[in-house]
């Protein structure tokens, strides 16, 4: 039902996630490799914009560094806290500079 919340875990918490409130969850970038018969899904994790302990310059080096060992890129999806529905300023800044060290077709 609509209003309800549920916490939902994957695998063990490790040294790479946080659970404390105002931090970004995740350290550093980590690939979660999904394998079928035919194809594979790289689901890439990587530290939130706005992250008060590394900052966003330090996170952004990190995450490009570690997409350039993928040879494609076939879909990016950004996840966004249900309170923070609007794009400002900075935001559209850090996305525009991650696209802008993507290849043109990303």
């Amino acid at each position: 039902p609509m209003g309800t919340s549920r916490e939902v875990r994957l695998g063990e918490q490790d040294d790479n996630e946080r659970q404390k409130t105002g931090k970004s969850a995740t350290k550093a970038p980590r690939t979660y490799k999904l394998e079928k018969e035919d194809f594979i899904i790289n689901l890439i994790d990587t530290p939130g914009i706005g992250d008060t302990e590394h900052g966003d310059a330090i996170n952004m080096k990190a995450i490009i560094s570690h997409l350039s060992g993928f040879k494609e890129i076939h879909a990016i999806c950004i996840l966004l806290e249900p309170d923070k529905s609007r794009l400002n300023a900075w935001f559209t800044y850090c996305i525009k500079e991650l696209l802008h060290n993507l290849h043109k077709d990303a």
